[in-house]
């Protein structure tokens, strides 16, 4: 299921400057998508932050994942870019990556795919906030 609202990002001002993105998502289910939009092609990017919350629904837990590809849901796949741990929907999902950011790269059309990952359900709801660096543009 492909969320019907994507996220544009801030635009590029400076290299130096972080990305963020700070929403809610509803609805959400195990394969529901996320699209999140950097206008760049092949932009290259280093995740240094990257909070979840869920705040409703039916999921006893969540496993994030992130994809440089379109569609793709299932962990593992050669296009993943981030894997995060189960989480149980009680505790907040906070990785500390600001001292090794995960580098990755968007696809074509400047996009990254954010799989939010509930256990359960598709009425799930959401805070997240991922903070990005750019490391170069594609």
């Amino acid at each position: 299921m492909q969320s019907t609202t994507p996220i544009v990002a801030i635009p590029l001002v400076d290299v130096s400057s972080p990305l963020q993105y700070a929403t809610s998502a509803a609805t959400i289910g195990a394969t529901t998508v996320i699209t999140l939009n950097f206008g760049r092609p092949f932009i290259r990017l280093g995740l240094v932050r990257f909070k979840i919350k869920r705040v409703a629904g039916s999921a006893a837990s969540f496993t994030p994942l992130i994809f440089s590809e379109a569609g793709v849901t299932t962990a593992g796949d050669i296009s993943q870019e981030y894997a995060g741990a189960s989480t149980l929907v009680a505790n907040l999902f906070d990785p500390q990556l600001a001292d090794a950011p995960v580098v990755m790269q968007a696809d074509s059309l400047g996009r990254l795919y954010l799989v939010l990952g509930p256990n359960a359900g598709a009425d799930n709801q959401f805070e997240y906030a991922l903070r990005f660096i750019v490391y170069a543009f594609g």
